[in-house]
């Protein structure tokens, strides 16, 4: 089942229900398409509404015109805007860190099924879907310009030593689009220039009241993003920031850390808990 769309055949109404999650209302897009035509055309959301019961529709102008021979694909659009500024020494609350992660997963998800499904079935301007601004010929619908994009977990859980920082050990690829995620040195070197949305998590299995769990995004390895849990007996550390690449030498790799001296703990390795995602975002 598709996260980030839903397409409805021959539609009945112009009112939708939303079947996806998603931040913002204003993230709620819509395209339709005939049988009889290669590509899809944008349509106007003129209303998106959530209601007491906790139900969002959407009012798609124009979706009428395919009831009888066509689709309309109701999609999400996440904002490539941080919604959350993390600042150092500042105390994050469980809403900024849940909204830190869906963004990411949220845009991740979109990625991936755009590359796969070709959402809106558009390409780039040009020649073949050459880079340029966003058009209508859709030869190269794949070419997106969010890649190179990744998506990686661990295949084990891995001990860490108390009061030491470890890189953690991604073995294991759930989207790799260039090639750019080493799963034996655990670094993404993307070789595409670029500022990039970078995003991390860690669980530690233990309830141990521990001074600090950290998670860090290192480049070229330098930590250049640190996140620590709110409270001292929440194990789960996540960390997201921008990163720009200047280059095909640029890496990054993921590290953890707990403040528990002389006492080792492990990373949960399920992958709900504790993954790594990034993804090009200019």
């Amino acid at each position: 089942m598709p996260l980030s769309y839903q397409e409805i055949t021959n539609p009945s109404s112009t009112s939708f229900t939303v079947s996806f999650e998603f931040l913002n209302l204003a993230d709620i897009k819509a395209v339709g398409k005939l049988d009889s035509a290669s590509t899809w055309t944008e349509l106007p959301v003129t209303n998106a509404s959530t209601s007491g019961a906790g139900v969002t529709t959407a009012t798609v102008a124009n979706a009428g015109t395919y009831s009888s021979a066509g689709a309309v694909r109701v999609y999400r659009a996440s904002t490539q805007n941080p919604l959350v500024d993390f600042q150092n020494g500042s105390r994050l609350s469980e809403s900024d860190l849940d909204t830190a992660y869906r963004q990411g997963l949220f845009a991740a998800q979109e990625v991936r099924e755009n590359a796969g499904e070709n959402i809106t079935a558009k390409g780039d301007t040009g020649a073949a879907g050459a880079a340029g601004q966003d058009g209508q010929d859709g030869a190269d619908g794949t070419n997106a310009s969010n890649s190179p994009t990744f998506w990686v977990t661990t295949g084990s859980d891995q001990t860490i030593a108390g009061d030491t920082t470890v890189q953690l050990n991604f073995d294991t690829e759930t989207l790799d689009t260039n090639n750019a995620f080493d799963t034996t040195t655990y670094r993404f070197t993307p070789q595409v220039a670029g500022t990039y949305w970078i995003y991390a998590q860690a669980r530690f299995n233990d309830n141990a009241d521990v001074d600090q769990w950290k998670i860090e995004i290192h480049k070229n390895g330098t930590a250049v993003a640190v996140g620590s849990t709110v409270t001292r007996t929440q194990q789960t550390a996540q960390v997201g920031s921008l990163v720009q690449f200047n280059g095909s030498s640029d890496y990054i790799s993921f590290h953890v850390y707990h403040s528990a001296s002389g006492t080792s703990i492990s990373v949960n390795a399920q992958a709900e808990y504790t993954y790594a995602q990034g993804f090009k975002l200019a």
